[in-house]
């Protein structure tokens, strides 16, 4: 029989929802799944080719067993399943292996990341206990935030309070951005150490990040993934005594819905997906309203660290919507023509590909579609601890 190749699995854990992705140890993806609606009747499974497979009420660990059945993967015999976690707090600032002793670090940041964390730890402490063999590895998406500054990461509160809380600004969707940094330096043929850019990550989570010399030295999202843009379910920046008024009026499990699922898009027009939205624009306010007010959040921030950063090399859109809306884009670079950022309508239309230039010739700053590949920056940060 031939010898069997060494793999590696990354796994990308949201709340009802598993991106799995296998890789051999050259980097060649072997197969990938996204399981969306888990827990649900619906629950699904897709391929790379768009084939479906239903998955009825699995969960995380029946879905990614699903896969491997499916493919004909053993976990136990894997080099290494990497994780993607939300949050590492301050005290990971690296990717990590997932030993026992991190394992109950990691669970100490529940308290501070009680929605976005869960998910993710509940595999990794499963799948620790049904393999104890099998060497985990743990990338976070605060990581790529790590260099913020501390002018841009505090929060004006007393120090006793931040300080016994961990509060401060975080950042998230690092490793989207890392990759979308990574794939720059390769289009511009410079180090990463030597370009200046902003990269908005819009999806159902989004965010807008400033990086100075291929560090983060912005962020619109804050201590948790609600902060900053308005996104499809979540509000973003909120004046706090807002929350303080719903908070005598709800409980704190119902604000919490509140906040993070009946916000944001869906709070001002019912919708989330942004192709929907669009198509009832015209005959609908509240759909025109709630683009309007994702449009108005999104420039609030761009303006702010082209200002920041003085000279950038490019920009960039990644994310679901990032990637693949010609109309957010141009609604968001409209009149900037006097900054020095001109998008070319036809390359605008431009929704395939790894990378994409949209900008015209003329134009003083590059502007650059890139695919977000969270799972390919997964398997590039943990090569030096294999």
């Amino acid at each position: 029989m031939p010898e069997k190749k060494p793999l590696i699995l990354t796994v990308n854990s949201g709340s009802s929802s598993l991106k799995l992705v296998l890789f051999d140890h050259s980097g060649q993806v072997q197969a990938q799944w996204l399981v969306e609606r888990l827990c649900g009747a619906n629950a699904q499974a897709v391929d790379a080719a768009g084939h479906k497979k239903p998955l009825p009420y699995a969960d995380h660990q029946h879905a990614l067993s699903a896969f491997c059945q499916h493919f004909g993967v053993d976990i136990a015999a894997l080099t290494a399943l990497i994780h993607r976690v939300v949050h590492g707090g301050a005290q990971f600032t690296n990717p990590i292996e997932l030993t026992a002793q991190n394992r109950q670090k990691l669970a100490e940041l529940d308290a501070i990341a009680p929605l976005h964390n869960p998910p993710a730890r509940g595999l990794i402490e499963n799948l620790a206990k049904d393999y104890p063999t099998l060497v985990q590895f743990a990338c976070f998406d605060t990581t790529f935030h790590s260099t913020l500054p501390p002018e841009a990461r505090t929060y004006a509160l007393p120090k006793a309070e931040t300080e016994a809380h961990q509060i401060r600004r975080y950042g998230f969707h690092g490793l989207s951005i890392a990759w979308a940094l990574s794939a720059l330096a390769s289009t511009l043929n410079k180090p990463q150490t030597e370009i200046n850019a902003i990269v908005c990550h819009l999806g159902s989570g989004a965010s807008l990040t400033a990086i100075k010399a291929g560090a983060s030295i912005d962020t619109s999202m804050g201590f948790s993934p609600l902060g900053g843009l308005m996104m499809a379910t979540r509000p973003g920046d909120l004046d706090p005594e807002i929350v303080h008024l719903l908070a005598r009026r709800y409980s704190d499990e119902e604000l919490t819905n509140l906040l993070n699922h009946r916000a944001g898009l869906y709070g001002l027009c019912g919708l989330t997906d942004m192709r929907e939205i669009h198509q009832k624009r015209p005959e609908n306010p509240a759909a025109e309203l709630a683009f309007a007010v994702f449009v108005k959040r999104i420039r609030h921030f761009l303006g702010a660290y082209l200002l920041e950063l003085s000279h950038i090399d490019a920009l960039v859109f990644t994310g679901g919507i990032g990637e693949n809306d010609p109309h957010t884009r141009s609604a968001v670079l409209s009149g900037l023509e006097r900054f020095g950022i001109k998008l070319d309508a036809q390359k605008n239309q431009i929704q395939s590909g790894e990378i994409a230039a949209l900008h015209t010739a003329d134009s003083d700053i590059g502007i650059y579609r890139i695919a977000s590949n969270e799972a390919r920056q997964m398997f590039n940060d943990i090569q030096p601890l294999l």
